[in-house]
């Protein structure tokens, strides 16, 4: 995985900084996208924890501290809004989420992914693509630049990711199908 730039994250805050100072407030599209977006970001955090316990492989262990620099960040973002994001860590607390969709990803991923080391690699995979079409999706839904670039930041991360667990599985000599991405797309990305 390829940590994200110190420097992207120092802009990031200085957009935020500037977005509380201006007292700016979120359209009910853009609150509901972020909450789902932290949500994402939440459940990938507890999925990977939950396979590195099971696996102690990366990219799992790697990933799973991104996910939760990511889930800070977001808290970050939302604070910033006078937003409320609902944040657990894994090891503090069990896994809770605000929607039953994401409780059920998290159960299908656990337990898929604990049938083995491929299992869990492509059920990595597959959720960083989920994390691209939420983020695409978000995007869609705000001009806010802070938003904008707080979700460019987080796709780069995805991106990152699902390079790294492709490269993983071509380890094991899988070839993983991607089920979210068009194919071009996922070409495009684990070949950059």
């Amino acid at each position: 995985m390829k940590p994200i730039p110190v420097c992207l994250l120092i802009c990031a805050c200085a957009i935020f900084t500037s977005a509380k100072a201006q007292k700016t407030t979120l359209s009910t599209a853009e609150t509901n996208a972020l909450i789902v977006v932290h949500e994402n970001q939440k459940l990938s955090l507890f999925v990977y924890d939950s396979l590195y316990a099971i696996w102690g492989i990366n990219p799992f262990g790697n990933i799973r501290s991104a996910e939760s620099q990511h889930v800070s960040f977001l808290d970050d973002v939302a604070d910033n809004y006078a937003l409320e994001l609902e944040t657990n860590e894994p090891g503090n607390s069990a896994a809770t989420f605000t929607t039953p969709q994401a409780e059920t990803i998290y159960q299908e991923s656990i337990s898929k992914g604990s049938l083995s080391v491929v299992d869990a690699l492509k059920m990595g995979a597959r959720l960083e693509e989920m994390s691209l079409q939420v983020l695409h999706n978000a995007k869609a839904v705000t001009i806010k630049s802070d938003l904008l670039h707080t979700f460019d930041i987080l796709a780069m991360g995805s991106k990152n990711n699902l390079q790294a667990f492709n490269r993983r599985l071509k380890m094991y000599g899988i070839t993983y199908e991607p089920g979210f991405l068009e194919q071009k797309d996922f070409r495009n990305i684990i070949n950059q």
